[in-house]
This record gives C-alpha cells, structure tokens and sequence, in this order.
C-alpha cells in the first residue's frame, strides 16, 4: 500500500469515527494530537525524575512511556494522512519535496560554515 492509500484509508477512518469532515476542524484536531504528544513525552522524559522501585520495574516504566509516547506520535501522523485523504494531496511527493528544500538548506548552512 502507498502513501496515497495510506491517506484514503485514514480519511476512511476519520470519517466512520464520526470526526468532522472540515479540513479546518481536522487541523485543529491534529493541533490536538501535537498538544498531546508533547504532554506523552514528557511524561516518558520525567519517568527518570519521579519513579522510585525496582530497575525492572524503572525499565517496564520506562518502554511503556515511550509506547504512550509512540502512539501519540502515530496519532498526529493518522491525523495528517487524513487531511491529506481528503484534499486529495499526494504526501509522497510532498514529503520528497521537502526532503530536497531542506537537504539544500543544510548544504547552503555546510558551506556557509566553510567560508
């Protein structure tokens, strides 16, 4: 499966869910999952500073916030894919688009450097 089909199948997803079809609704709740995302890995970063137990334990504790972490993480990315479902953009290209503009933006930096 592509990117495109990855895309439909999340505005599929969205739409059975029941979530607003509205492209701006849509990026408010992706704006949502990003607030949510920050609070999951700062919940995994602080397991450090607040966990008291075993080193099993403080392991387990550990891989499980990072899970949350993850999962918020994949929430965002379902979110965009289903924006772009709807709008009808092709991600991949885009994402290949962006890849270019920012790898020449780090050689513009790497020569700056060397001058």
């Amino acid at each position: 499966m592509g990117m495109t089909d990855d895309c439909r199948r999340a505005f599929e997803i969205a739409r059975r869910r029941g979530l607003s079809p509205d492209t701006l609704e849509a990026l408010k709740h992706c704006a949502g999952e990003v607030l949510e995302a920050v609070e999951a890995y700062a919940r995994y970063k602080g397991t450090h500073e607040r966990f008291y137990g075993s080193r099993v334990d403080f392991v387990r504790e550990l891989e499980r916030q990072r899970q949350a972490f993850a999962g918020e993480l994949a929430d965002v990315v379902m979110c965009v894919l289903s924006v772009c479902g709807k709008e009808g953009i092709d991600l991949g290209k885009s994402l290949d688009e962006c890849f270019l503009k920012n790898e020449a933006r780090c050689d513009e930096a790497d020569k700056d450097d060397s001058d």
